[in-house]
């Protein structure tokens, strides 16, 4: 039988199938990820549940700070100046549009359906990144499936805090990575940088290994910080949003769940009494220890500038999207392991970073359940343990150990998968696809 009959890419001809015979049955990836999010939303609209089954996730989370930021900016006052406001301003883009005087209530409910929204628009981008990147059905069905089980196993978390509207901006970014329509891609990685900062991460791994289309990218990265800075500009709220975020995460100390942070509740534990903690920032700390917040920034810098310089080096003629993808995936990980401040939803970040490698193909399917294993176990710290993590008890302590070693197991090898790929190309297993 002739091959050559159709005037399309290989890669596409790939894609379309591939779309087309996610099985399991075909309808089980939707109504699987319908079942979960109608669960997720039941138990943050659920008090009752709350309370019973998971009695340390408020069931409002952080969104009476953003009610809070919604009923200033309706009321014409500005953020970071009339009212404190922890956040980049890209989240208030979501408060904006909404109509004035909704109640606590109502604006909990619109919070809620507005992130359910964010949610499934990472869910078409998953499945549509592994389409035009031509990778095997497996692939594209592991990666919704692991973006699927590792929403619900976070419980309700995701719909009461902010972080999927970067997830979201990260995703699509991806799918127009492999696009090759840099510009929009660049656009959307500019967004979650303004709204969470955390994508810059990606972005300059990016930058570091192109070598065409790098200005594309680059300049449509600036628009939206250009666009937000003469906003803010404009209204006199630059200067006091960029000293809040400053000294707000600044003068940050370890939160209790951050990596470093592990050593002193294992050795309080051993010795038969608590870590010492204080609550500020919203959060639960480690009092004292300052040399370890210095040491966690440390690692931090110098892991990233590791990272890029790898990225540089080995690039060659161009790394190929593959070998960036992944090394993104290494990125990020390495920054939460280091992080001074790692709340439970970040984990987000690292699994939407996981299921868009994966469902290219160039993610090995170990390393991307690794991903959810990460998100499970963090699901289970909070809010299953989190009473017992404060008390300083074994059994959360245990939890949280397993999820560190996790997160840096999937550091390490992300960055041994994503250097083999920037010596090689592609691996034997992708070589197929259409770059």
């Amino acid at each position: 039988m002739s091959t050559a009959t159709a005037p399309v890419s290989f890669g596409e001809r790939r894609g379309a199938v591939a779309i087309r015979e996610i099985r399991g049955p075909r309808w089980a990836l939707p109504l699987g990820w319908v079942v979960t999010r109608f669960l997720m939303f039941a138990l943050v609209t659920s008090p009752n549940a709350i309370n019973r089954l998971l009695p340390d996730l408020a069931a409002d989370g952080d969104v009476d700070v953003y009610y809070r930021a919604y009923r200033g900016i309706h009321a014409g006052h500005l953020p970071y100046v009339n009212f404190r406001y922890e956040y980049p301003p890209g989240t208030l883009l979501t408060l904006i549009p909404l109509p004035r005087g909704l109640t606590f209530d109502s604006f909990l409910l619109v919070w809620q359906l507005q992130m359910i929204a964010f949610d499934a628009l990472i869910f078409w981008a998953i499945l549509r990144l592994g389409r035009v990147a031509g990778a095997r059905t497996p692939a594209i069905r592991a990666a919704a499936w692991a973006w699927i089980i590792g929403g619900i196993v976070l419980t309700g978390l995701p719909l009461v805090r902010n972080d999927l509207i970067a997830c979201c901006a990260v995703a699509w970014a991806f799918v127009f990575f492999y696009e090759r329509k840099l510009w929009w891609a660049g656009a959307l990685f500019g967004l979650g940088a303004v709204t969470k900062l955390w994508p810059v991460l990606i972005l300059l791994v990016l930058l570091a290994g192109l070598r065409r289309d790098r200005v594309k990218l680059a300049a449509g990265s600036l628009v939206p910080v250009a666009i937000t800075g003469v906003a803010l500009t404009a209204t006199g709220t630059l200067g006091a949003c960029l000293e809040y975020l400053k000294n707000y995460h600044g003068h940050r100390p370890l939160e209790i769940e951050s990596l470093f942070v592990r050593p002193i509740q294992l050795a309080a534990v051993l010795g038969g009494h608590r870590a010492p903690i204080d609550t500020s920032y919203g959060s639960i700390n480690l009092a004292g220890y300052h040399e370890l917040v210095v040491v966690s920034s440390l690692a931090t810098v110098l892991i990233t500038a590791g990272v890029l310089i790898l990225v540089f080096v080995r690039r060659g003629t161009g790394a190929s999207r593959n070998a960036l993808v992944v090394a993104s995936v290494c990125m990020v990980a390495a920054s939460l392991a280091t992080a001074k401040v790692f709340s439970p939803q970040y984990i987000l970040w690292l699994l939407v970073v996981a299921c868009c490698a994966g469902a290219t193909g160039a993610l090995p399917r170990g390393w991307l359940w690794l991903a959810v294993a990460a998100t499970a176990l963090t699901g289970a710290e909070y809010p299953l343990w989190f009473s017992e993590l404060i008390q300083c008890k074994a059994s959360a302590l245990a939890v949280l150990t397993a999820r560190d070693v996790t997160v840096v197991a999937l550091a390490i090898g992300s960055g041994i998968v994503a250097l083999r790929l920037l010596r090689t190309g592609t691996p034997k297993s992708l070589r197929f696809v259409a770059s």
